[in-house]
């Protein structure tokens, strides 16, 4: 497989996953400010009790200051860019591999060196 469509599926795969955790962010958000509004009318209070109810969904999923990255988006995040280096080491490693099959001495001199032989 060539290197595009693994990186479109990396890609497809990262998309999937933030769009879920940005509608598990948007329900939890919405339910709490469908528990403090009341009818069409919200005002300070609601205001308020919604601001004091969001901080803890806030720091669940950006963390809990500037730069803290094991919120769930940040931990994400994370989890995506280990995986979009993988494959390239992935990628890298096959190459190698590929190379090696036509130069069979070589290979053998190498994994005769990394058996510590």
């Amino acid at each position: 497989m060539s290197a595009r469509p693994d990186f479109a599926g990396v890609l497809l795969r990262n998309r999937r996953a933030l769009d879920a955790e940005r509608r598990e962010f948007a329900a939890q958000a919405m339910a709490v400010v469908r528990r403090h509004a009341k009818g069409e009318r919200f005002d300070a209070m609601a205001y308020a009790r919604t601001m004091r109810d969001l901080g803890p969904i806030l720091d669940e999923f950006y963390g809990a200051y500037q730069g803290d990255l094991s919120g769930r988006f940040g931990r994400l995040i994370l989890n995506q860019c280990r995986a979009a280096r993988g494959l390239a080491f992935g990628r890298a490693v096959r190459d190698v591999r590929q190379r090696l099959k036509r130069e069979p001495v070589l290979a053998r001199l190498i994994e005769r060196e990394s058996r510590g032989s």
